[in-house]
C-alpha cells in the first residue's frame, strides 16, 4: 500500500464547536428575536457536523447534516444592522442526500461573527475532505502554504485597480492557497460575498499578461478552469507576480491531479 493512503476512520478530529446560537451576544438575540420571534431557528455547528432546531408543522424538531455530506459553502451578508453591530451573515451549504446523491442548498442563517466562523469552519471541511482517490495532499518542499494574497500587493497594483476597477468597492479579495481559492467580493447592491473552490475541483490554469498590466505592475490574469456546486471556472485578475503565482499554482494542480495515477497504477501491479 503508497504510504499516503490512509483509511479515513484513522483521521483523529477533536470534537470543537464552531457556532451556537445559544451563545449568541444579547444584541444578536435580540436581532434574532425582533426578526423572527420565537420561531427563529437555532444552529449548532461541530467538527461533526450541523444540527438545525426548528419549528416544522408546529412541532420543534432537530436534524443533522455530516459533514462528509457537504459539498460545498459559501458567506453571504449585507451591510445592515445586524452586519454592522454584530457580524452577522449566513451561509449557503451544498449538502448531498446520502440515499438519492442529489445536492441541495441548505441556508445556516443570522450567524454571529460569521466570517470568522465560516472561515473557521470551512477550513475543517477542507482537511476532512483532504482524501483524494485514498491519497492525502502531498507536501512538496519549500512551498508556502498560501502561493497569493491580493492583500499583500504591492501600491502600484493597488492603484491601478483603484482606477481601472473601482477597488474601494467591487474589486474581490483574493487569496490562493494549497487547499481552496477564496474570492471575496462587495457587490454594488452592498452585498457581500465568499466563496471558495476546493484545488481538487481544478482541473487546469493558465496565465495571460497583458501589456499594460505586465509593463507596469507586472501583473495579469489567471485563468482557472473547474466547477464547483456554485462555480463555473475562474478568473483572476490583476495578479501581481501573475507569472511566479501561476507556477506555484499550476506545478501543485499537477500533483493533486497525479493522486488518481498513483493509485490506478497500484491497482495494475496487484
Amino acid at each position: 500500500m503508497h504510504p499516503d493512503v490512509k483509511n479515513h476512520s484513522e483521521i483523529a478530529v477533536v470534537k470543537k464547536t464552531f457556532y451556537s446560537s445559544e451563545n449568541d451576544s444579547t444584541m444578536s438575540k435580540l436581532f434574532r428575536y425582533l426578526r423572527c420571534g420565537c420561531c427563529a431557528p437555532k444552529y449548532e455547528l461541530t467538527t461533526e457536523g450541523i444540527t438545525i432546531h426548528s419549528w416544522q408543522d408546529c412541532s420543534w424538531n432537530s436534524n443533522s447534516i455530516d459533514v462528509d455530506n457537504i459539498k460545498d459553502l459559501s458567506l453571504h451578508q449585507a451591510a445592515n444592522f445586524g452586519y454592522c453591530c454584530c457580524g452577522r451573515g449566513h451561509m449557503k451549504l451544498y449538502v448531498q442526500n446520502p440515499n438519492t446523491r442529489l445536492v441541495m442548498p441548505t441556508d445556516i442563517r443570522n450567524i454571529e461573527n460569521a466570517e470568522k466562523v465560516f472561515e473557521e469552519f470551512s477550513s475543517h471541511l477542507h482537511k476532512i475532505n483532504n482524501l483524494q482517490h485514498g491519497l492525502k495532499r502531498p507536501s512538496i518542499a519549500n512551498m508556502a502554504f498560501i502561493f497569493y494574497d491580493s492583500h499583500g500587493d504591492s501600491d502600484c497594483i493597488k492603484c491601478y485597480r483603484t482606477f481601472v476597477c473601482c477597488a474601494c468597492h467591487t474589486y474581490p479579495h483574493t487569496i490562493v492557497s494549497k487547499e481552496r481559492i477564496t474570492t471575496k467580493k462587495w457587490s454594488k447592491c452592498c452585498h457581500k460575498i465568499v466563496l471558495q473552490m476546493d484545488l481538487d475541483n481544478v482541473k487546469s490554469v493558465r496565465v495571460e499578461r497583458g501589456c499594460c498590466e505586465e509593463c507596469c505592475c507586472d501583473a495579469g490574469t489567471i485563468h482557472v478552469e473547474g466547477r464547483d456546486m456554485d462555480q463555473d471556472g475562474l478568473h483572476l485578475r490583476n495578479v501581481e507576480h501573475a507569472q511566479q503565482v501561476f507556477d506555484k499554482l499550476n506545478e501543485y494542480v499537477s500533483v493533486l491531479n497525479n493522486r488518481q495515477r498513483v493509485t490506478g497504477n497500484q491497482h495494475m501491479v496487484k
